[in-house]
């Protein structure tokens, strides 16, 4: 009897023992709270890659750094005007100088001096090691940093000589600190890695720091340094770069979509002529696009429109004050590219239409709507122009 009893007390234990190591082994649940990390700071290293952005003379930054220009170009020796006119002519016409030198030099190590910019760059083993990790890693942009090496340590060398380093301290940093409590404030009311999380639905960041280089030569431009990582002007429109950080952190679970996980559902799209016809809108870099690059844009547009939306960071709404309504999401795709975006205007109404509980992740969202016909070849011209007509109800089904 006594043996009965302890066996029978000794299972309850091992149960209760394999029900706590259960629960220790679970993923912890995300706290409902505010779950971004903001992280700004000011760097000497990419507003010196604009300033030889400006030095290049380029007619695009008059308007916003003649005095900078003035007072960094009128006495150039002869080999540095030479260096900055080989650094142009290596970019090409199509890409801005300042932010093509930013985006190769993306990884290196965060430097406070302009000396410690040149050590590093001086040191080709590392400097590629560290390129071709980033997510600019190709053979071609490293060519490219090799042809532009000579002439930026020149331009650099000849910047620390005359203390543009002491210029920038002076002159720019004291600003550039005053600005960040007033951006780190507005930043607070948005929360990208938690809406992502939840929108998704089976998806957590890995990384909730989000990082913002917040420079004072930036205009007019804003750099994606890195995935969670951007370089941007002190007075650039906080809304606009939270988009984009939406945007970015959104491929990498809506590439898995098109790339496998419904490749087969996608592929069956491209005997859809108005997709045809669309896609033929978007060219890369003089080349069409591809189909599965074109998937992956409209899967994100998507779900970035529909997020933006409800944080109200639409240009119609920041102009008009407006709450959420589709309305601005209309006005926003009707002027997009053209009318190129078929599927992301397709698979935008279905999320209007509140066809998404929080609860169904993204990936069995899209799913649904290929297996229930919605999203399939010679469907999509007549939900498209249904849409821009406003003629699509918010609870429609089709």
């Amino acid at each position: 009897m006594r043996r009965y009893k302890f066996s029978r007390c000794s299972a309850v234990l091992i149960l209760l023992s394999l029900s706590f190591l259960g629960c220790q082994n679970q993923e912890p649940r995300r706290s409902s709270g505010f779950v971004t990390q903001w992280a700004l700071q000011p760097s000497l290293v990419y507003d010196t890659c604009h300033l030889i952005g400006i030095l290049t003379g380029r007619p695009l930054y008059s308007k916003y750094f003649s005095e900078v220009y003035r007072d960094w170009s009128w006495n150039l020796p002869a080999p540095v005007k030479s260096a900055l006119a080989q650094i142009d002519q290596t970019i090409g016409p199509n890409l801005p100088p300042g932010p093509r030198l930013s985006l190769l030099l993306a990884q290196i190590p965060p430097a406070d001096s302009l000396a410690g910019m040149i050590r590093f760059l001086q040191d080709d083993e590392l400097m590629r090691a560290r390129l071709m990790v980033s997510d600019y890693g190709t053979e071609q942009n490293w060519q490219q940093w090799q042809a532009l090496k000579p002439s930026v340590l020149q331009v650099l060398e000849y910047l620390r000589a005359n203390r543009f380093e002491h210029y920038w301290r002076s002159k720019f940093l004291p600003e550039l600190l005053a600005r960040l409590p007033d951006m780190k404030q507005e930043l607070q009311a948005y929360d990208v890695a938690g809406d992502i999380e939840r929108f998704l639905g089976n998806q957590r960041s890995a990384n909730d720091t989000l990082e913002l280089y917040v420079l004072y030569l930036g205009q007019p431009h804003e750099v994606r340094l890195r995935r969670q990582a951007r370089a941007v002007h002190m007075q650039l429109a906080l809304p606009a770069v939270v988009r984009n950080f939406y945007r970015e952190m959104l491929h990498p679970y809506c590439d898995t979509l098109a790339d496998s996980l419904l490749a087969p559902e996608f592929a069956q799209l491209t005997e859809d002529d108005f997709v045809q016809a669309c896609l033929q809108k978007f060219a890369f870099r003089g080349a069409p696009l591809e189909f599965n690059a074109f998937c992956k844009k409209e899967l994100v547009l998507a779900a970035e429109l529909w997020l933006a939306e409800r944080r109200q960071l639409l240009p119609q709404q920041r102009q008009a004050g407006s709450h959420y309504t589709t309305q601005a999401a209309h006005e926003y795709l009707r002027r997009q590219d053209d009318g190129a975006h078929a599927l992301g205007v397709i698979i935008y109404s279905y999320l209007a239409a509140d066809l998404k509980p929080e609860r169904i992740s993204y990936a069995d969202f899209v799913k649904d709507l290929f297996a229930s016909g919605k999203l399939r070849a010679g469907k999509i011209a007549g939900r498209y122009h249904d849409f821009f007509k406003g003629s699509v109800a918010p609870a429609a089904a089709d």
